[in-house]
């Protein structure tokens, strides 16, 4: 079973929202990297803890403005591997936060809100090995994140998330056939970490 269509229409969907920002509002463009530990539970023989860490392109449309809502996008290509026995996988994720400043300084922003992963794995490996299958999550919780600015355009941005709500879904062959596939069906929570460098625009 294959999610490429759909995943492929909902990460379109997204870039179109975000590409829709006022641009008349200051934003920022950088990079980012993440780290990060989950538990998949009730699936017997998915279940257990994962390490997760990513890098890619984050935009934000209130770094330093004295605006109290900012949205926060991340494309990032990630790695989503079993800590011990279990399939390994590689893909692409998009992170959406939604922050409501609560320190709004020149210097300093710390926001807090609601964040969204959406994640689509294509490739998995079992036993170091590559086998056909793919993987799609999507994971909600709390996110807390501080941008620090710096003179001129710089800023750095820290965010903690944590997510109680989440599962992950798809199927993977880990036979020689290719009738035979190992349905994914996961509870997940998790914790993520991510450090960002932004440069500021329109400022």
């Amino acid at each position: 079973m294959s999610y490429k269509n759909h995943i492929s229409k909902i990460i379109f969907a997204m870039l179109l929202a975000s590409w829709g920002i006022p641009q008349a509002h200051a934003v920022g463009l950088g990079f980012s990297f993440g780290t990060g530990n989950e538990e998949w539970e009730k699936d017997r023989v998915n279940a257990g803890d994962r390490n997760v860490s990513n890098m890619g392109f984050v935009l934000d449309t209130a770094v330093r403005r004295n605006r109290v809502f900012n949205y926060r996008f991340s494309f990032l290509k990630e790695k989503n591997d079993a800590d011990g026995n279990g399939i390994n996988m590689e893909g692409y994720t998009t992170v959406h936060d939604f922050g409501f400043g609560v320190l709004r300084e020149r210097n300093v922003r710390l926001w807090l809100g609601p964040q969204l992963r959406a994640s689509y794995y294509e490739d998995i490996y079992l036993n170091s090995s590559s086998v056909p299958g793919d993987v799609v999550g999507f994971t909600v919780g709390p996110v807390i994140g501080v941008n620090v600015n710096m003179p001129q355009v710089v800023s750095f941005s820290f965010t903690a998330a944590y997510h109680i709500l989440g599962g992950y879904a798809g199927d993977y062959n880990d036979t020689n056939s290719n009738i035979y596939y190992t349905d994914v069906d996961v509870d997940s929570n998790g914790l993520y970490l991510t450090a960002a460098l932004i440069f500021r625009i329109n400022e």
